[in-house]
């Protein structure tokens, strides 16, 4: 259970942080719902390349506690899945 509360912590910073740095300002509850779905897939994706490229951010796949490795993977992950999704789109 903690693994899942600090998975939807880190993903809501990662999406929160991705979308302040696309220039993403919107407000509301849909808006930070889809920030942290983005987030926690980002954090998912981010910690799989990181461990494909045996960078070790503290944490594994899914953390087990929050940390700024954990989080910096989250925000590169979160970037990822930004990119595939508007190229996917055009």
């Amino acid at each position: 259970m903690d693994d899942l509360l600090s998975l939807v912590i880190v993903g809501a910073l990662a999406g929160t942080a991705v979308a302040s740095l696309l220039g993403n300002r919107k407000k509301g509850a849909s808006n930070l719902i889809m920030n942290t779905i983005i987030g926690i897939v980002g954090a998912i994706v981010g910690g799989f390349v990181f461990d494909l490229i045996d960078i070790n951010p503290e944490t594994g796949i899914l953390a087990t506690s929050i940390s700024l490795g954990g989080l910096l993977a989250a925000i590169v992950g979160a970037l990822i899945v930004i990119v595939i999704a508007r190229a996917v789109n055009r």
